[in-house]
């Protein structure tokens, strides 16, 4: 799909020219976040550092999270997981680099 975006810029407190791109980030809307907390019993507090179960496990693949520090449960869920759509086979794939357990990662 294509959508047709105007952004007033004027303002800003940077240069613009024609052809720059912007990236829009959605993020989870609160209540949704703390509905996805409550499911899977975590506090929206809580400091999560992520890196692979073993260094260098996932090759090439994109590591959005990795070698960022801690980041809270809340700012995860809320920026970094699309909870509300249906996952991918490849989120699976990537999901499995990050358990220890041989039944996870099946």
């Amino acid at each position: 799909e294509v959508y047709h975006f105007e952004l007033d810029v004027q303002g800003a407190g940077f240069e613009f020219q024609p052809g720059d791109s912007v990236a829009v980030q959605p993020r989870n809307r609160r209540e949704d976040v703390e509905m996805m907390a409550s499911v899977l019993g975590v506090d929206l507090a809580t400091l999560l550092d992520i890196r692979p179960a073993e260094p260098g496990a996932m090759g090439t693949a994109p590591a959005p999270l990795c070698g960022w520090g801690a980041r809270s449960v809340a700012e995860v869920l809320a920026s970094h997981c699309d909870f509300m759509g249906t996952p991918r086979r490849y989120f699976f794939h990537l999901l499995s680099f990050y358990c220890s357990d041989e039944v996870q990662k099946e």
